[in-house]
């Protein structure tokens, strides 16, 4: 089966017009089967700031296949892989359609980095993380932000490197994440004896 070049043309276009998402698509090797995407962080989250980098390939057959979608940005989340980057949601898999499009699926990534699935997972965590998950959400938010911001700014000071994702500074993301902490004062004292 050929690929339908009309239509992809036309969902770029459709991208491209569409300024307040904030999802933005980029051609790889002038090739309308390969793409570099850009996702923004959620507000209200620790991923808020960033720009998070993912890549897309189509096969000949898409949209009656989903797309191959794994994260280039380094992403500390349930449903996407420290290692590989690869994402675990339902539409990139079984529950894709071809009415969806590659707009929808890089939205429903944005949505996915602010509701992680801990029934879902990606990798492979003990299940008293995904307890803790379920019952102290701004707990995970305190580590992601300490993982994604902290570890990424220690590995941008050593090598060099711009930030990927691009936060302003680390502080700004990390003291953004403990003020939701404070907000759940309660919660967060018994999350804290944990020793998350």
């Amino acid at each position: 089966m050929a690929l339908d070049l009309g239509r992809i043309q036309k969902e770029l276009k459709e991208i491209e017009r569409d300024k307040a998402s904030g999802v933005t698509v980029e051609l790889k090797s002038n090739s309308l089967q390969h793409f570099i995407g850009y996702v923004p962080g959620p507000k209200d989250t620790p991923y808020e700031g960033g720009l998070f980098k993912v890549d897309i390939k189509l096969e000949s057959s898409y949209p009656f296949v989903p797309p191959k979608m794994t994260f280039l940005s380094k992403v500390w989340h349930p449903n996407v892989s420290s290692q590989s980057g690869a994402i675990c949601l339902d539409i990139l898999k079984d529950q894709w359609s071809p009415t969806l499009t590659l707009k929808t699926a890089l939205l429903c990534l944005q949505a996915l980095l602010a509701s992680p699935q801990p029934d879902d997972p990606q990798v492979s965590t003990p299940p008293f993380w995904f307890r803790m998950y379920s019952s102290c959400l701004h707990i995970f938010y305190f580590s992601a932000a300490k993982r994604s911001c902290w570890l990424l700014h220690s590995i941008n000071l050593a090598s060099k490197i711009d930030l990927e994702p691009h936060f302003s500074t680390a502080d700004t993301c990390l003291w953004r994440t403990i003020a939701h902490v404070r907000k759940c004062s309660s919660a967060s004292r018994e999350c804290w004896a944990l020793g998350v």
